[in-house]
């Protein structure tokens, strides 16, 4: 299983292009919501240093701002999954 670091100092992009998720697609994962947080700018924040999965990337990440299109998680843009599992309020 491949693992990925994003730290707030250099926001990685991984793999081309950003693919968004399809209509009502989401992929399996385990994140945790309450770790991210919706801002006035509609960027997520990333409270704390967390590590989850979505599909077979394991990801860890440091406390940062994800604007859509910033991080690419296999097929996924990281930014739209938080949208679609954390609905795009504040947690």
């Amino acid at each position: 299983m491949r693992s990925f670091t994003i730290m707030a100092v250099g926001v990685a992009l991984i793999g081309g292009m950003p693919l968004a998720v399809a209509d009502n697609e989401l992929p399996s994962n385990n994140i945790d919501c309450a770790v991210f947080s919706k801002l006035p700018n509609d960027r997520w924040h990333v409270g704390s240093a967390t590590t989850f999965e979505i599909g077979p990337q394991r990801v860890n990440l440091s406390p940062m701002d994800i604007e859509p299109h910033a991080i690419q998680i296999g097929d996924f843009d990281l930014y739209d999954v938080l949208e679609r599992k954390c609905g795009g309020s504040s947690h």
